[in-house]
């Protein structure tokens, strides 16, 4: 993120592609509202991007395959996620949020992304319609 108003576009494109050994899988960048995705960083669509906040990630498949190109954005899309780790309960978190939103990989890093908006959705809930009002005063 540039405070001074900068493109930040050509940095993020230099980090990654110092990063690309790291994760050979693929590449995605967000950049003011927008998404950019690829299967390798070197083939990522960064010419002529002007962006004054930006995040990258190069990803390295351990599950879900090839498919699972970062970032991921929630169905509502208000959270765009990228993740560097493993969920090792993805499997049971993915199956209780499977009825109530659309998962575009098999990823495990995906559910977070779901679980972040299915958390912000149940605090705006009013008390009586799905459980508890949880809502902070």
């Amino acid at each position: 993120m540039s405070k001074r108003g900068e493109n930040v576009a050509p940095l993020v494109g230099r980090m990654l592609v110092r990063m690309a050994s790291r994760g050979p899988d693929g590449a995605g960048v967000s950049c003011d509202g927008t998404i950019l995705r690829s299967q390798t960083v070197k083939d990522l669509p960064l010419g002529g991007v002007q962006a004054q906040s930006m995040m990258g990630h190069a990803r390295l498949a351990i599950v879900g395959g090839t498919c699972g190109t970062q970032p991921f954005t929630s169905c509502n899309g208000r959270f765009t996620l990228e993740h560097n780790g493993e969920i090792y309960n993805y499997k049971k978190i993915r199956a209780r949020l499977e009825g109530r939103h659309h998962f575009t990989t098999h990823t495990d890093s995906e559910v977070i992304v779901h679980l972040l908006e299915d958390h912000q959705l149940s605090m705006r809930r009013p008390a009586g319609i799905g459980g508890k009002d949880r809502r902070r005063a």
